[in-house]
C-alpha cells in the first residue's frame, strides 16, 4: 500500500479581509501541489482552485474625494 506524502504548511498572508486571505492561501496551496504533482492540475482547474480574483481597488481620481465619490451637486441657487 502506498502512503500519501504529508506536508507542513506555514503561511503568512497580509492585507485584505478574511475571505480574500483564505482565497489567497487556497490558490497558493493549489499552485504548490501542482508543482509537486503536475497531473493534479486538471482536478484543481475543474474546481476553480487555480483561478484568482483579478479585481483590485480603483485609483483615486483628481478632483474627487475617492475613486468615484464627488461633491454633492445642487441645482438650487439662492
Amino acid at each position: 500500500m502506498l502512503t500519501q506524502p504529508t506536508f507542513d504548511v506555514n503561511a503568512k498572508i497580509k492585507g485584505g479581509g478574511i475571505q480574500r486571505k483564505s482565497e489567497a492561501f487556497q490558490i497558493a496551496l493549489a499552485r504548490a501541489l501542482v508543482r509537486i504533482r503536475p497531473d493534479t492540475k486538471y482536478l484543481f482547474r475543474k474546481h476553480s482552485l487555480l483561478t484568482c480574483d483579478s479585481r483590485s481597488k480603483e485609483r483615486r481620481k483628481y478632483g474627487l474625494k475617492k475613486a468615484r465619490k464627488a461633491r454633492q451637486f445642487s441645482k438650487r441657487l439662492l
